[in-house]
C-alpha cells in the first residue's frame, strides 16, 4: 500500500526498475552459495566488500552477530563529495583512508609500503627519457555489476578534454606524449579514450598499458594523470614532476579538499582548463624539474602528501 508521503511513493513506482531482479529471485540461491567466515571480533578488507554480492551478505550476517567489519581504503588522492553515497562510512565499523579525515566513521592511516616502494624513486635515477606520459581514466560502461544499467560516466567529455589538451600542443611537443591506458583495461566492461586519442592524433604514441607503474615513474620526464586518485597520489610521492589535468564533469569537490584544491591550481599542478594545461606544459616540458622543484610548489606538494597520504616530509 503505497502512502501519501511523496518521497514514499517516488521510492516505491521507482524500486523496482532500480533494484536489480537478480537480488530479489536469486537471494536464497546466493545465500545458500554465500561466503562463510568463521564468527570473530573483527575483519579487515580492502574491496571484496565493495561490490561482491556473497561477501555483502556474508558481512551482513557477520554484523548481526557483533563483528566489527573495517575497510582499508585501496588507493586514495583527492575524495569526491559524497563518494559512492558514504555507504562503506555507514554501515561498517571503520573506514581507514588515505586523504585526512573527512567524514564520519573515519581514520587517516599511512601505506608504509608504498611509502618505501614509491617514496622520490626518481632521486637514483640515471636513464630519464624525453617523453610525457599521458595515464588515461576508465570509464566503467555499466554502474556496478549488479546494476546493468547502461552508462558512459561523461567518457566523451573527458575524451574532449584529453583530446583540446593535446591539440593546443605544437607538433614538437606532441611528439613527446605517449598514452598509458589503465591496466585493466577491457573494451568490454569499460570505455577507455586511448584508442580514440591515438585515431584523432597521429603524432601521439602509446606505452604497454602492463608496464610497471614504477618503471614509467623513474624513466620518464613528465607524468600527466587525468584521475585525481591512486596513480596522482603516487606521482607526487615520487618526485616526478606531475600534472593532474581534471574532468570536472566527472569530480566533485569534497568541502576539506577546496583549500588544497586550491592551492594545487595555483602551482601549476592541477588544470581543469584544457588551454591553460596546455600552455604550461609547453613552458615546462624542457626542463620541468625547474619548475617542480621551486619553493612554492614543493611546498604544496608536501602539503598535499601530509593530507592525501599521512607523510611528512
Amino acid at each position: 500500500r503505497i502512502k501519501k508521503n511523496p518521497f514514499e511513493k517516488f521510492f516505491f513506482e521507482n524500486i523496482s526498475f532500480d533494484l536489480p531482479c537478480e537480488i530479489l529471485e536469486g537471494l536464497k540461491i546466493h545465500i545458500k552459495n554465500r561466503i562463510k567466515i568463521p564468527s570473530c571480533k573483527n575483519i579487515y578488507s580492502t574491496y571484496s566488500h565493495f561490490d561482491n554480492f556473497n561477501f555483502k551478505i556474508c558481512f551482513a550476517e557477520l554484523i548481526q552477530n557483533n563483528c566489527k567489519i573495517n575497510v582499508l581504503e585501496h588507493g586514495g588522492g583527492l575524495p569526491h563529495k559524497g563518494m559512492n553515497f558514504d555507504f562503506e562510512e555507514k554501515i561498517y565499523s571503520k573506514k581507514y583512508v588515505w586523504f585526512k579525515k573527512h567524514n564520519l566513521n573515519q581514520k587517516q592511516y599511512l601505506h608504509k609500503t608504498l611509502k618505501y616502494e614509491y617514496y622520490n624513486i626518481r632521486h637514483n635515477s640515471e636513464s630519464i627519457n624525453n617523453k610525457a606520459i599521458v595515464i588515461t581514466t576508465l570509464y566503467p560502461k555499466y554502474f556496478s555489476k549488479m546494476s546493468f544499467t547502461r552508462h558512459n560516466f561523461n567518457y566523451f567529455h573527458g575524451f574532449l578534454i584529453l583530446n583540446k589538451f593535446i591539440n593546443k600542443l605544437s607538433k614538437t611537443h606532441q611528439n613527446k606524449i605517449y598514452l598509458k591506458a589503465h591496466p585493466g583495461s577491457n573494451k568490454q566492461y569499460y570505455l577507455d579514450p586511448t584508442l580514440d586519442l591515438l585515431k584523432n592524433n597521429k603524432h601521439l604514441k602509446i606505452i604497454n598499458k602492463k608496464e610497471n607503474f614504477k618503471k614509467v615513474l623513474k624513466e620518464n620526464k613528465l607524468i600527466i594523470c587525468t584521475s585525481p586518485e591512486t596513480t596522482f597520489t603516487l606521482s607526487i610521492l615520487s618526485g616526478v614532476p606531475t600534472i593532474l589535468l581534471l574532468n570536472m564533469k566527472n569530480y566533485s569537490i569534497h568541502p576539506k579538499v577546496k583549500k588544497i584544491f586550491k592551492d594545487l591550481i595555483k602551482v601549476k599542478i592541477l588544470f581543469i582548463d584544457p588551454d591553460k594545461a596546455a600552455k604550461h606544459f609547453e613552458s615546462v616540458i624542457d626542463d620541468p624539474e625547474i619548475w617542480y622543484n621551486s619553493r612554492d610548489v614543493k611546498e604544496v606538494r608536501k602539503i598535499f602528501l601530509k593530507n592525501a597520504f599521512n607523510v611528512a616530509l
